[in-house]
């Protein structure tokens, strides 16, 4: 009963870091892409105006909100 529950909470813990390190790699990239990517290709590459700085922690936000909540599913059925 007791290594039941160990084993539980190591998958639990696990889920918690793979959640975390998704939800890093895709904060990491989207800042990238907002703060550096997109003025290099879009701005430099067609002439397009640059966004504002707000805009751009909106794009964030909302990705890895969605993100989060696209990965709540699985991880509870993984978890089950």
């Amino acid at each position: 009963m007791l290594q039941d529950h160990e084993n539980r909470a190591g998958i639990t813990k696990n889920l918690v870091i793979q959640l975390t390190n998704i939800l890093a790699i895709m904060f990491t990239l989207s800042f990238l892409w907002e703060f550096w990517f997109e003025d290099l290709i879009l701005v430099s590459l067609f002439g397009d105006e640059p966004e504002g700085e707000d805009d751009r922690w909106e794009f964030i936000f909302t990705s890895l909100s969605f993100a989060f909540l696209a990965l709540i599913y699985p991880f509870w059925r993984i978890k089950k």
